[in-house]
């Protein structure tokens, strides 16, 4: 399997946590002048609107969307959306490797320990 390009590779260490966070920014970037709901794209992946939500608020963190009135916009500088279009177009051509990227790197140990603190809806799927 060959390996993905260097800053490729950075990116998902450093932005992408997830296989579902991947599919929300493949979203956003097909449409980046669409504003979608949480509820919206809760219902395009079939997920949960609790999962959606820490997905669209890790997207602002990293400065790949922006948010109002509960309305979200992919919003990446050209520098950082060449290297989305990049990385989403290895994702389909090579979707397997990108998923071992994703769950190779290494996790965030102060997310890691901040999550383990939350209380409510829990969604297994990170």
């Amino acid at each position: 399997m060959a390996r993905l390009p260097e800053d490729v590779r950075r990116f998902i260490r450093e932005r992408i946590d997830s296989v579902e966070l991947l599919d929300v920014l493949a979203l956003f970037r097909a449409a980046p002048g669409r504003p979608w709901t949480i509820d919206e794209l809760s219902a395009e992946l079939r997920s949960s609107p609790n999962s959606i939500d820490r997905r669209i608020a890790h997207l602002r963190r990293h400065r790949l969307i922006v948010s109002a009135d509960d309305l979200h916009r992919y919003r990446a500088s050209p520098a950082t959306d060449a290297i989305v279009g990049r990385l989403l177009a290895l994702y389909v051509e090579r979707r397997t490797s990108v998923i071992d990227a994703i769950f190779s790197a290494p996790a965030d140990p102060l997310q890691s320990f901040s999550d383990a603190f939350k209380v409510g809806d829990h969604d297994d799927d990170r």
